[in-house]
């Protein structure tokens, strides 16, 4: 066993002991200064210690909160008596351990699209913050993964590598529906992690990715192929692929054209549907086809309540602006199927709009908000402006008001009016947010309102977002990565035995921060 000059292996050893006599799991564990007395080490030391455990799921809690013995935490003990014994997989030092994990951690979100191809890292004190980690900890893990050739020296800091490895020539198609824009695509927070996790991916087995958008212009028939490499493309441009990702939010009637290309083009196909059918489309019937899912089905909603009981909340509340979109009512479905057999209270505070915001419910927008008296106010207003920025109120007003402002206006007020409801109901210590956009604006109006979160109530999101990782959030991670994985495995032939169904699952995981605590 590797020696530890500052003891926190001993420290280690005291709470693997107290867990092992823990009676039962979610079991609250003595305090740290306590234990670490016991063991003769540094409060520090001990904390040190807890911290190696959560990381490796044993234990949860913290940050002003004390540890309880997680679900699965008994099962995971064994292994880390073996690496504390063994230093299997080069861990070494306890330190070095640390900074395996945390450089893990760090590429994990590389993978995930968090830190875009090139681009700088944030600051190493937001990076500390972010990890949980100490300077020196992330410092090792940072130098690690520049000598692995995943990151830079970047100025005063480091930057995400470009991919330098050596391709095979063999290309793979990404189908994604976006919106043009200098540069790229804009793509939807799910979309944009799924392709950063499928590019490195595609890296690693040195193949070539194809992205490229599919543009649907609503109100016309109008449908078009669009490359951020070349701009407007034909089907014939993707001949050369050898399997195609599709990757949707609904597999609508738009998709005729392309799902009737790509049953014609005879070659693998793999569907990432997020909020759509749980089947594929008759015009993939005969194809080798996949399609794959588990954003649209109760089990994300059935996970975030399993995580919220086990936190001891007895009563929860579903929010949700987007419930005119199958995916909220099967996350409600879950949630409540949970909660009915366990005997939690669970309360619905729901608006019927579809989750495209700007795209379906413009109309409805202007229309509550008394357009028309707005209309009346800008007219006095563009009377008294100075002549030369008339054109420029003209657009505003033509545009960007009614398109833009208006809508995003109208969001946050009906969310506003969600949030008065559920908090008028006392009963309840956790939201469930319909997404991470929910979570982020539940959480600001806790905030202006002087709600402690989570001490009054805890906030839990779905997506796993860049957005909910910045403001604390804990929410549910629906694994894009293991999506990428089991996609290009199936364009690739590596099929599993999950995978040679026409559909496939993967499970989602709870991302636990600062927004969640114990139940009242």
């Amino acid at each position: 066993m590797s020696q530890h000059s500052n003891g926190t292996t001993g420290a280690i050893r005291m709470l693997l002991t107290q867990i092992n006599t823990a009676s039962g799991k979610d079991a609250l564990l003595p305090a740290l200064h306590r234990l670490a007395s016991q063991a003769g080490v540094a409060p520090v030391t001990m904390l040190k210690a807890a911290a190696f455990l959560r990381e490796r799921g044993i234990i949860t809690g913290g940050q002003g909160r004390r540890y309880r013995v997680a679900a699965h935490g008994k099962e995971r003990i064994a292994r880390v008596m073996h690496v504390l014994e063994t230093g299997e997989a080069g861990f070494g030092p306890l330190h070095a351990m640390a900074a395996w994990h945390v450089g893990q951690a760090i590429e994990r979100d590389i993978d995930a699209g968090v830190y875009d191809s090139a681009a700088p890292l944030p600051l190493l004190k937001e990076l500390i913050a972010r990890y949980d980690t100490s300077y020196y900890t992330l410092r090792k893990a940072l130098t690690d993964l520049v000598s692995r050739g995943r990151l830079v020296r970047h100025k005063s800091g480091y930057a995400v590598a470009k991919s330098s490895v050596a391709h095979s020539g063999i290309s793979i198609t990404f189908l994604v529906l976006g919106h043009e824009k200098a540069g790229g695509l804009m793509l939807p927070p799910l979309a944009h992690q799924f392709l950063g996790a499928l590019e490195a991916e595609c890296s690693r087995s040195r193949l070539d990715l194809i992205t490229v958008g599919y543009l649907v212009y609503r109100g016309t028939k109008k449908f078009e192929l669009w490359s951020p490499r070349e701009g407007i493309i034909d089907f014939a441009d993707l001949d050369t692929s050898i399997g195609h990702i599709l990757f949707v939010t609904a597999l609508d009637p738009s998709l005729g054209a392309l799902l009737k290309w790509l049953a014609s083009a005879k070659r693998p196909i793999a569907v990432i549907d997020i909020a759509g059918s749980e089947r594929l489309p008759e015009t993939l019937h005969g194809a080798n086809a996949m399609i794959n899912s588990n954003v649209i089905g109760p089990e994300p909603g059935r996970g975030v309540g399993e995580y919220l009981i086990s936190c001891g909340h007895r009563c929860i509340a579903w929010i949700s602006p987007f419930h005119a979109a199958g995916w909220s009512h099967a996350r409600l479905e879950g949630l409540q199927s949970l909660c009915r057999a366990r005997g939690i209270g669970i309360s619905s505070f729901v608006h019927e709009f579809p989750a495209e915001m700007n795209m379906f419910y413009e109309e409805k927008a202007l229309q509550m908000a008394r357009y028309a008296d707005l209309r009346k106010a800008f007219q006095i207003w563009r009377k008294k402006a100075d002549p030369g920025a008339a054109g420029a109120l003209d657009a505003l007003f033509s545009y960007d008001i009614p398109r833009r402002i208006l809508p995003r206006w109208r969001w946050r007020t009906l969310l506003d009016e969600l949030f008065e409801h559920a908090l008028a109901d006392r009963r309840c210590t956790a939201w469930v947010c319909a997404n991470d956009d929910v979570a982020v604006a539940a959480l600001d109006f806790c905030t202006k309102r002087g709600v402690k979160v989570p001490g009054r109530i805890s906030i839990v999101g779905f997506d796993g977002t860049v957005e909910a990782l910045q403001h604390g959030i804990t929410s549910y991670n629906f694994d894009m990565c293991a999506h990428a994985r089991l996609a290009l495995n199936f364009v690739l032939g590596r099929r599993t035995a999950a995978a040679d169904e026409s559909m496939s699952r993967v499970p989602g995981l709870i991302i636990e921060r600062s927004s969640t605590a114990r139940g009242r």
